[in-house]
């Protein structure tokens, strides 16, 4: 039985849950959902399908989880 959003939250309460995990294999890479790896897992053969910037993921937090994704800015020299 997989558990829903807010028993994931409930459970885990460290994880930011709305921000991006930055997915990597050998040949894609993209923006994971922590809800949807926690829920469905993750198989390398659709990290490519991963959002691939901020906006993409922000449009997948609000459309399939109904929720604000929340994004720290990201610098290029850190």
């Amino acid at each position: 039985m997989a558990l829903t959003e807010l028993e994931l939250e409930t459970i885990l309460p460290s994880i930011d849950w709305r921000a991006p995990l930055p997915v990597t294999t050998q040949s894609a890479s993209g923006l994971g959902c922590r809800y949807c790896i926690a829920m469905r897992g993750l198989k390398g053969s659709v990290v490519g399908q991963l959002p691939q910037t901020d906006e993409e993921f922000e449009r997948h937090m609000r459309d399939v989880h109904g929720r604000a994704a929340i994004l720290e800015k990201r610098h290029a020299d850190c």
